[in-house]
């Protein structure tokens, strides 16, 4: 089948937005021989908006006015309003088959079909329409939309010029032409189709961001001339500073990207949705040539003019991330949550920078704000339980991951590191069965994952379980990072745990050499296995050297204390 082209999506204005509104009701037995009144009375519930009520009454109907396009046209909307959509579709074809001038039943079951991708039955449906009226202006329009879905740019055109006597009344037709010309890159003829625009609807923007996309740089020596043609006629008509300002960040001219979008913004007609398509664009160019820096007196501009948009402040602190002011950028991210911004990205990079900064009451609000508005998003409940587990709440951080396992799916990006917290969590308040799992459902995702197999190879030596795995797992990890000192340890205390204590020597003495700082967990190691290998008085040396670095474990303290190796 093919597919509807994304540009095209967008001229078909008329599509609508379909909600589901509950159950379908058992129909009533009709007591009345009023039929009217009963349309009637329906009829007055559809437009208070309560389509089932509507439907049980106009359905009842049916067996006694089954050659009535009207009643047909209202079940097909009704069931279309409430996502019904094969009902839709069956009573809006009744309705056009009955009444095949009507220009409402005709246009209704064209949008049905459009949207099912029938266009060529749309297209015959609005063909028969036109012979009643070829100027009908709706008609066309939407006959110019079908004609785009195939690719048919001329039919399209044609079709819209039987109309052009109405462009003053219908801006899509206006809109429509500006797409193909722009598509077809007729640059000229896009100029020539505006000027009707700019004369019969001087308050609207003259293009919209998905005819603004058409503009690329790389065509300019081709429409700057007719752009600045179009901009003499029209000097208020800011807009194509925009397109200029475009053309500019592509040569790195900032200076003078900066100027033109200070210009636009004198036009009121310009809308915060175009400046945040092209604060966009712009973040994505400057990431490219690592110049976001230039971007901070462009979003400020543009945040001056609509301080109180989601929308661009959340991009304002997309901005100040890009350029590593974090402080910034975590003020913005709050603000544009607080404006209303929905964007999942804003309350995770919040959460992220609160962490980064060590706000971990902050953290944990936010997280737990981001919930609330995504209640089935993974992602929140990983990031809720990273916060609990920096707070130490292992309890609580076990509740929070279990709780959005329902939503987790293979594939997505974190699905090893919730597992593997979540492994790590388990270990901590000694439920092993329950970490093991979570670190096999990890291991199964990703078998090469250093943390997990570092992590769950550590934890079953420290139990002395299940050892020949354990080996197997850090074996595979010391291969793959052989000066990596906390992998080398591990490696070398599944060793020594095998009773393999000249070869755990190898490994922890490598690790303790390649740490630049050792922990106290490695300097301990290494004294155990001197221990082990018959030589207590290195083994007491560097039990006290890791006691100095950790002061609070009592097992380290009791080994120096009787100056024998105690197990854990």
């Amino acid at each position: 089948m093919k597919q509807i082209n994304k540009g095209i999506f967008w001229l078909f204005i008329l599509m609508v937005s379909f909600v589901s509104n509950g159950q379908k009701k058992t129909l009533p037995r009709i007591n009345t021989r009023d039929i009217e009144s009963q349309f009637i009375e329906g009829m007055r519930f559809y437009l208070k908006e309560d389509y089932q009520e509507a439907l049980l009454i106009w359905e009842s109907l049916v067996s006694e006015k089954k050659n009535d396009p009207g009643l047909y046209f209202y079940l097909a909307k009704a069931n279309a309003i409430l996502s019904n959509e094969s009902n839709a579709f069956l009573y809006a074809e009744k309705a056009h088959v009955l009444s095949p001038a009507s220009l409402d039943y005709g246009l209704f079951y064209a949008d049905l079909l459009l949207k099912k991708n029938k266009v060529n039955e749309a297209i015959e449906v609005l063909t028969k329409i036109s012979a009643f009226d070829e100027s009908q202006p709706e008609v066309n329009t939407r006959l110019a939309q079908a004609y785009l879905f195939l690719e048919k740019g001329e039919e399209a055109l044609k079709a819209l010029e039987k109309s052009n006597h109405y462009i003053g009344e219908f801006p899509a037709i206006i809109k429509t032409k500006q797409f193909i010309y722009l598509k077809q890159k007729r640059f000229k003829e896009f100029a020539a189709a505006s000027i009707p625009f700019l004369e019969n609807f001087p308050e609207e923007n003259l293009l919209d961001w998905p005819l603004l996309e058409y503009f690329n740089p790389a065509d300019s020596v081709q429409y700057m001339p007719v752009l600045d043609s179009l901009q003499s006629l029209y000097p208020g008509m800011k807009q194509i500073d925009l397109i200029k300002a475009n053309n500019k960040l592509a040569s790195r001219k900032y200076q003078e990207v900066e100027n033109l979008l200070k210009e636009s913004l004198s036009d009121e007609r310009i809308d915060a949705e175009i400046y945040g398509y092209f604060l966009a664009d712009f973040m994505k160019g400057l990431a490219k040539n690592k110049d976001s820096f230039q971007l901070k007196p462009l979003s400020k501009a543009i945040e001056d003019k609509f301080p109180q948009n989601a929308e661009i402040v959340y991009l304002s602190a997309e901005i100040a991330r890009q350029n590593m002011d974090h402080k910034l950028a975590q003020e913005k991210y709050l603000q544009a949550i607080n404006l209303g911004s929905k964007h999942p990205e804003a309350f995770a990079e919040l959460v992220s920078l609160d962490m980064q900064m060590e706000q971990k009451d902050s953290a944990l609000v936010h997280a737990e704000r981001a919930l609330a508005v995504f209640p089935s998003n993974p992602f929140f409940f990983f990031q809720k339980g990273f916060v609990l587990a920096n707070r130490e709440e292992t309890e609580q951080e076990i509740k929070t991951l279990v709780a959005g396992l329902p939503f987790l799916t293979s594939g997505m990006g974190f699905y090893v590191n919730y597992y593997s917290m979540l492994g790590d969590a388990y270990h901590a308040v000694n439920k092993m069965l329950e970490s093991d799992e979570a670190f096999e459902k990890a291991l199964k995702e990703n078998p090469e994952d250093d943390h997990v197999l570092n992590n769950y190879s550590y934890f079953l030596s420290l139990r002395k379980e299940n050892l020949e795995k354990a080996y197997n797992m850090s074996k595979k990890l010391i291969d793959a990072l052989p000066e990596e000192p906390t992998y080398l340890d591990t490696h070398g205390w599944v060793c020594f745990q095998m009773g393999k204590y000249d070869v755990a020597y190898t490994f922890i003495l490598k690790a303790f050499q390649l740490s630049e700082n050792p922990s106290a967990e490695i300097i301990e190691h290494l004294g155990d296995v001197f221990f082990k290998l018959n030589k207590p008085k290195e083994a007491l040396k560097y039990w006290k050297e890791a006691f100095k670095k950790d002061n609070s474990d009592k097992i380290l303290e009791k080994k120096i204390q009787k100056k024998d190796f105690i197990e854990n």
